[in-house]
């Protein structure tokens, strides 16, 4: 985060300001009536960790929710999702291009490598919701030098991690369902089978066998969870 700290004497005593860059643009806060620099300056450096802490927090909740949006709405798997890099997204086209994913490796860490097969490596169209989301989260977040978009080291640890949070917030669920939920709202919309199909990932015959039972409750309940999950807790 971009900020600086003034201190200026006004006559009810001394006033600090924080200036501080969010989204682009410059932000203050303020106060004043302090008799020394030194007692400003205590207060100052409290308020800027307590900013700093908020921004933190809602750049976590950001983060999350594009996570989410991308298994849900784009039907990624969770080793896609982390091996992701800002190239992979066409903004111009609103095309997400999976080509790698993030995985244990054979030496015992955790790294770029081959997806889970052939019918993996594929473009998937992305919904403004979530090209909006990641605009947004591209203006916050921090990058490595792969220009990673999410930067966790473990697809493990990472899993649990977003499945206590979706815990948190009243949803058993993990994020393997929200993709299941993805390739149900395809079928439910008429998409044909090979198209549902090849946007997660899947095999024609595996998709089929997997989804030919979808029915109207599942359906409602799949349109339901998406909106409570996006539409009441982000």
């Amino acid at each position: 985060m971009q900020y600086n700290i003034t201190y200026r004497e006004k006559d009810k005593g001394i006033q600090f300001i924080i200036s501080y860059k969010l989204n682009g643009k410059w932000k203050q806060k303020s106060k004043q009536g302090f008799k020394s620099k030194k007692e400003a300056k205590k207060v100052a450096d409290k308020t800027l960790n307590l900013l700093k802490q908020d921004l933190n927090d809602n750049t976590k909740i950001f983060k999350y929710k594009a996570i989410f949006l991308l298994a849900g709405t784009c039907g990624l798997r969770l080793g896609e999702i982390l091996g992701l890099t800002w190239d992979c997204i066409n903004f111009q086209n609103n095309i997400l291009i999976i080509n790698k994913q993030f995985k244990n490796l054979p030496n015992g860490e955790c790294g770029f490598g081959a997806l889970k097969s052939k019918n993996s490596y594929r473009s998937v169209p992305m919904p403004q919701s979530t090209i909006l989301v990641l605009k947004e989260y591209k203006r916050k977040a921090v990058t490595d030098v792969n220009n990673r978009l999410f930067l966790y080291k473990s697809v493990q640890a990472t899993s649990g991690m977003l499945k206590r949070y979706l815990t948190k917030l009243g949803f058993n669920i993990s994020l393997h369902e929200l993709r299941h939920t993805y390739a149900t709202t395809l079928i439910s919309n008429g998409v044909d089978f090979k198209t549902a199909a090849q946007l997660p990932g899947h095999d024609i015959e595996q998709t089929m066998k997997t989804y030919s039972y979808v029915n109207d409750d599942m359906i409602l309940h799949a349109t339901m969870l998406i909106e409570k999950i996006f539409q009441k807790n982000f």
